[in-house]
């Protein structure tokens, strides 16, 4: 009403173009209701946003190219944190009219997939139950649902496999994939399955054998040495020594690879060729704590080479390591052939026992348990 009377005391001077003067209002009325109207929109978008809860402050989402976490919610703008530390101002009117997903919901876990080419030459099965060995040591990989390994297709070099397992958390998804891919390096070399590349490979292949042959005379000398240095082969003959040096297997494993888990069953040992590893035991919470550090020459799993115990402690590489793998069914073939020496290997295991206890306090030989590891070591290796 008020701009009604202006307009007639306005028209009553007679000297004022209303006709002009309506017409530029009506224009500036155009105008401002056009911002008010996109102003309006953004406001109700983001309350729209907030009021639905599509998706909370600290949630992972991709809007468009824009992948990150949520820091913010305005009444004009959701604020997101890019994995490259940049902060994104998307309009709240893009996000509610635009196609965008929310990782971090429903919160069971996240879909990760591995694409991998190897060599035809490898039975399937041999490379899922390899892949999947990796995936279910690491940490972060669920469990529950189980991870997979598929077979999809065939290609002019490869057999390719798609793996597909699911993490509980978004932000470290890739890092994760990462250390799995690094680890699948490894466990495929330990399997001597190969990622094979069209190349055309010229060599001389007398010269390769020759350098191969030198190559592994020296690294059997040094086996033959570590094996002469652990007490439970002491029983051995040098000639033996030798033999067993020649056909035992050398396995590569990455830093961070478990080489054995605690609670696992077992019926081989390890001396450590090259590199380190740490020894860790459960703490009864969910988590672990380091025991000991092993280095160069140091051995482990004695007592599951000769009487089969499960793994009584977890060792992991902390750094690229390379470990001799001894196997209960090398073993054997020298049990057979010397039982006599099942006593000795009992005394030189209870003395090991003792040394891996004494910081409990001091204890006092007991024959009993002697004659028990005895007792158990034939029984493992079917020794009358």
């Amino acid at each position: 009403c008020y701009a009604v009377l202006g307009i007639i005391l306005l028209w009553s001077h007679g000297d004022v173009n209303l006709v002009g003067l309506i017409t530029t209002s009506a224009v500036l009325t155009a105008v401002v209701g056009l911002g008010a109207q996109s102003t309006l929109h953004s406001f109700f978008s983001g309350l729209s946003l907030q009021l639905e809860k599509f998706f909370e402050i600290g949630d992972w989402i991709r809007v468009g190219e824009y992948e990150g976490k949520v820091i913010s919610v305005s009444w004009k703008t959701t604020q997101i944190l890019t994995r490259d530390n940049t902060v994104v101002y998307i309009p709240n009117d893009d996000v509610l009219m635009g196609k965008w997903v929310n990782y971090s919901k429903p919160g069971s876990g996240l879909l990760c997939k591995i694409d991998i080419g190897l060599e035809y030459g490898a039975p399937p099965n041999k490379v899922r139950d390899v892949l999947l060995d990796v995936v279910h040591r690491h940490p972060q990989a669920l469990t529950d649902p189980a991870p997979e390994v598929r077979l999809i297709g065939f290609g002019d070099f490869t057999i390719n496999y798609e793996i597909r397992f699911m993490c509980r958390d978004f932000p470290a998804a890739e890092r994760i994939k990462a250390e799995i891919k690094n680890q699948i390096w490894y466990a495929l070399k330990r399997n001597k399955i190969t990622i094979p590349f069209p190349i055309r490979e010229v060599s001389f292949a007398h010269l390769e054998r020759t350098h191969q042959a030198k190559v592994s005379a020296e690294t059997q000398g040094v086996i033959e040495t570590q094996l002469a240095r652990v007490p439970v082969m002491a029983a051995l003959s040098a000639e033996e020594r030798t033999l067993l040096a020649s056909r035992v297997r050398m396995l590569p494993f990455g830093r961070g690879e478990t080489v054995v888990r605690e609670g696992e069953e077992g019926d081989s040992m390890y001396i450590i060729y090259a590199g380190s590893c740490e020894v860790l035991k459960a703490d009864g919470h969910g988590g672990s704590s380091r025991v000991a550090l092993i280095q160069t020459g140091d051995f482990f799993g004695e007592m599951s080479l000769l009487t089969g115990e499960k793994r009584t402690a977890t060792v992991r590489a902390i750094q690229d390591s390379f470990v001799i793998l001894i196997e209960k069914k090398l073993f054997a073939e020298l049990m057979s052939s010397k039982p006599e020496i099942t006593s000795f290997l009992a005394d030189v295991l209870a003395k090991r026992q003792e040394e891996l206890h004494a910081h409990v306090g001091p204890a006092a030989r007991d024959s009993s348990a002697t004659l028990s590891l005895k007792a158990r070591i034939k029984a493992f290796f079917n020794i009358q």
